[in-house]
């Protein structure tokens, strides 16, 4: 996801799942709220800085 900040990319495509380990597909892939906050700050942030370049 933050590479396809880097190189433009309008959207990004991130599986939330409160409880990834109890998903009925695509838990090993998915990530729970805590990991997502994080994830979509950096992306965030990224946006921002690139924005700025």
């Amino acid at each position: 996801a933050l590479a396809a900040v880097v190189v433009g990319a309008q959207g990004v495509m991130i599986e939330v799942h409160p409880e990834p380990e109890r998903a009925l597909s695509d838990g090993p892939q998915s990530l729970n709220f805590r990991e997502f906050r994080k994830v979509y700050k950096k992306i965030i942030d990224l946006v921002e800085f690139v924005k700025g370049a």
